[in-house]
C-alpha cells in the first residue's frame, strides 16, 4: 500500500509538470452573459455520482434558463434522468473518441466536467470537444484543460456541495444571480410506477404491508457488508415487523444475492436485473431501504425513501446520502476512510453486527411511524 501511494504521488507530480508544459493556461478574455446558449454536463461515472450531481445540473439551468442543457452519461443511467426537469437532452456515452466527436458536432457554448478527482478522461473530453467555455475542478493539474478552472475548498463537505460550489463559481463569472440549493430528486414515470405496483401485487404485497428493501451489493468488495449479516438482519426484522423483504440488485450481483437467499429463512421477493428507473420505482414503494454505500442508496435519497446503510472504506463526509432521513452505521477506525476497493482485513465492515443494524432499523421505523 505504501509503495502504491508513493508511486501515485510521483506519477501525479510528473504529470502536473507535463500538463503545464503541454497546455498553456487559456483564460477567458471577455465574459458576455448571453454567450452561453448550450451547456453540456459530463458525468460518465457511477450512479451515486450522477445523483449527487442533480442539484448542480438544476443550478446550471437556473443560471442559464434560456440555454439548452444536455448531460453526457452512461446509457444505463438515462432511464433515471429522462423525466428530470431542466435537462433538455441526454447523450449516451459511447466511448472517448465518439464523445469528443459528438461534443464537437454539437458546438456547445459551455462544457462542465463535474469530476472532482485526478483522472484526466472527462477533462480531455471537455477540452477536445471544443466548447467555447470549459469549467471543471483544478485537481492534480487538470485545471490547464479548462478556461474556467475551479479549485475546490479544503474543508470537508458532502460531494453535492462541492459540485454546487463549482456551479456557483460559473455563475459569478457570468454575473448571474445566486441560485437556491436543493437535494437530488428523481421523477419516476407513471409506467415505472405501474410496473413496481404490479410486481408487488403479484407477490402478494397488500396495501398497508411493511416493505423493506435490501441491496447487499456495492461497487467494490470492500464496500459490502457480509451476506451473513444481511441474512440475519432480514430474518429478524421480517419477523419483528411482519414485513416483506424485497432484494434489489443487478445481474452482476446475482451470485451475491443467491448466497444471501441461501442464508435466509425468510422467503424474499426478488427484483434482479431491472432498469434503473424500475429499481427507483420499487425503492420508492419501500418503507425503508437497507443497503451498503451504493447506487441504490443514493437513488433512495432522490425518491424520498428513508435508509439504513453501512459505510466502511468510503469517506462519510463526502458520500453520506443527501437529506435527513438516513442513518449510516460505520466504525471510525485509524485505517478508514481508505477508499480501497479490496481489503484483506475488512475490519470496518466485519465489526458491524446484525444487532447494531437492527437497532438502527428500529430507530428509523420509530421516526417513520411518528410522521
Amino acid at each position: 500500500m505504501a509503495i502504491k501511494y508513493i508511486l501515485k504521488k510521483v506519477y501525479l507530480a510528473v504529470r502536473i509538470r507535463l500538463l503545464r508544459m503541454l497546455f498553456k493556461k487559456n483564460a477567458v478574455k471577455e465574459i458576455t452573459p448571453g454567450i452561453i446558449t448550450s451547456v453540456v454536463v459530463i458525468r460518465i461515472d457511477r450512479i451515486g455520482d450522477m445523483i449527487m450531481s442533480l442539484p448542480a445540473i438544476k443550478a446550471l439551468k437556473n443560471i442559464f434558463p434560456e440555454a439548452k442543457v444536455a448531460v453526457l452519461l452512461k446509457p444505463e443511467h438515462i432511464p433515471l434522468l429522462k423525466n428530470t426537469p431542466g435537462i433538455d437532452d441526454l447523450i449516451p456515452y459511447r466511448g472517448f473518441i465518439s464523445s469528443i466527436r459528438t461534443l464537437k458536432n454539437s458546438h456547445f457554448s459551455l462544457a462542465v466536467d463535474l469530476l472532482m478527482d485526478y483522472s484526466l478522461k472527462t477533462a480531455l473530453i471537455a477540452f477536445l470537444g471544443k466548447a467555447k467555455m470549459r469549467a471543471g475542478f483544478d485537481v492534480e493539474g487538470r485545471g490547464v484543460l479548462f478556461n474556467l478552472p475551479f479549485e475546490p475548498g479544503k474543508e470537508k463537505k458532502q460531494m453535492s456541495k462541492y459540485l454546487l460550489d463549482l456551479v456557483r463559481y460559473i455563475g459569478e463569472v457570468f454575473h448571474k444571480s445566486v441560485f437556491e440549493e436543493s437535494e437530488p430528486v428523481i421523477i419516476i414515470s407513471p409506467e415505472a410506477k405501474a410496473f413496481a405496483q404490479n410486481l408487488l401485487r403479484r407477490e402478494g404485497v397488500k396495501k398497508g404491508d411493511i416493505l423493506f428493501g435490501l441491496h447487499p451489493g456495492g461497487q467494490y468488495p470492500s464496500q459490502r457488508w457480509m451476506p451473513e449479516g444481511f441474512a440475519e438482519l432480514a430474518d429478524k426484522i421480517s419477523q419483528h415487523y411482519q414485513a416483506r423483504i424485497i432484494i434489489i440488485g443487478s445481474f452482476q450481483e446475482e451470485k451475491l444475492i443467491n448466497r444471501l437467499i441461501s442464508l435466509m429463512k425468510t422467503k424474499p421477493i426478488l427484483a434482479v436485473g431491472y432498469s434503473l428507473e424500475k429499481v427507483a420505482a420499487l425503492i420508492s414503494l419501500c418503507d425503508l431501504l437497507i443497503c451498503n454505500n451504493s447506487g441504490p442508496l443514493h437513488i433512495a435519497s432522490a425518491v424520498g425513501t428513508p435508509t439504513v446503510s453501512t459505510m466502511g472504506p468510503t469517506d462519510p463526509e463526502l458520500w453520506r446520502p443527501a437529506g435527513r432521513r438516513h442513518c449510516v452505521v460505520r466504525y471510525d477506525l485509524a485505517c478508514n476512510p481508505c477508499n480501497l476497493g479490496f481489503c484483506r482485513k475488512h475490519a470496518c465492515m466485519k465489526l458491524i453486527t446484525a444487532a447494531q443494524m437492527e437497532k438502527t432499523v428500529d430507530i428509523q421505523m420509530e421516526r417513520i411511524n411518528k410522521r
